[in-house]
């Protein structure tokens, strides 16, 4: 089911929490556009990624939390370039999560708490070749209240972000 082992899974949701709540705690590398190349080492495992806000949000929420759609890999090459999107609200159940690449849809399968991810490596694969494509995503859901709810990202910079996150994780 996880694009990566269960630890690493594991140890990914909880680093892209602790990144959103204290973006202090994660080295910045730079930043292109609306992106940002950040690392971060956690029980001796580095994590290098680019991470976005929203540019736009749409759907009125109370007492949302942080937004942010997230590139990810680990350095020694046991993930890379995975997608998830903290979405800042809990879905409803039996809902999926939308991610729209200039006018192509992908569904981001896999959710857990209020962070979707896509299903395997191979869809990681194809979103994120998308991005590197487009020029923005939105990304929609609707949450347990039902309340339709739609972010948009701009994707200008994520190639540079990208390609300073590999750097710092020794990809070539």
């Amino acid at each position: 089911m996880f694009s990566i082992p269960n630890a690493f899974g594991t140890a990914l949701a909880v680093l892209t929490l602790t990144i959103l709540a204290n973006a202090a705690a994660a080295d910045e590398l730079g930043g292109a556009g609306h992106w940002l190349a950040r690392s971060h080492t956690e029980n001796g495992l580095k994590f290098c990624y680019a991470i976005s806000a929203p540019t736009e949000s749409v759907g009125k929420l109370k007492d949302r939390g942080n937004v942010g759609a997230l590139v990810t890999s680990l350095e020694g090459g046991a993930t890379r370039e995975q997608i998830s999107v903290v979405l800042g609200y809990k879905p409803k159940s039996g809902t999926v999560i939308r991610a729209a690449i200039d006018g192509k849809n992908y569904i981001l399968r896999r959710i857990e708490g209020d962070r979707a991810w896509a299903k395997d490596t191979a869809a990681d694969q194809m979103i994120v070749a998308a991005m590197k494509r487009g020029n923005r995503m939105l990304v929609s859901g609707t949450s347990e209240s039902g309340v339709e709810v739609q972010d948009t990202f701009s994707l200008s910079g994520l190639m540079k972000s990208l390609q300073t996150a590999a750097d710092a994780c020794g990809f070539q």
